[in-house]
């Protein structure tokens, strides 16, 4: 089978828009390790999903419409984790002053995670019933993964 160069072109295009849509965002943040905290589709995910070029154009302007506001976000907690450490760091124990710090970083946690849902919500409504169900597999395989990680770590501290 021949594929024409002409409708490759823009496919590869737009993916290299999302791509580097993605990595300008976590490089900003400071971290080229994938986002945390209710994080969005990654361009493996976005590849398998096989997109259409309006449905890749539709998911780039959701993952751009939210993603200013989440960096800020981000910032927020990074800020807020630094307050905690800050705090802990601290001569004297002051319990008043954790606890505003903790729940500083509470709040811009929650904050970044509802974000996140609001912005997959908006995505899934531009994806097909085969391809929402392709992305719940790969959310069920990443959170296999993630819990993978979990115990050998957990593993690792009770040495």
């Amino acid at each position: 089978m021949k594929i024409k160069t002409s409708r490759i072109a823009p496919i590869i295009i737009i993916l290299a828009v999302i791509f580097l849509a993605v990595t300008t965002a976590e490089a900003r943040r400071g971290r080229m390790g994938g986002p945390r905290g209710g994080g969005h589709m990654g361009l493996k995910t976005m590849m398998a999903l096989n997109l259409t070029p309006e449905q890749q154009t539709a998911v780039s302007g959701i993952i751009d419409t939210y993603d200013t506001e989440r960096g800020e976000t981000r910032d927020r907690l990074e800020a807020a984790r630094e307050g905690i450490a800050t705090v802990m760091q601290s001569e004297a124990f002051d319990e008043s002053a954790l606890r505003k710090a903790f729940q500083e970083a509470s709040t811009a946690r929650e904050d970044l995670f509802v974000l996140g849902a609001k912005m997959r919500e908006e995505i899934k409504k531009v994806l097909t019933p085969d391809q929402i169900d392709l992305l719940k597999e790969k959310r069920a395989e990443r959170r296999k993964r993630m819990e993978s990680r979990m115990a050998r770590k957990m593993d690792r501290l009770d040495q």
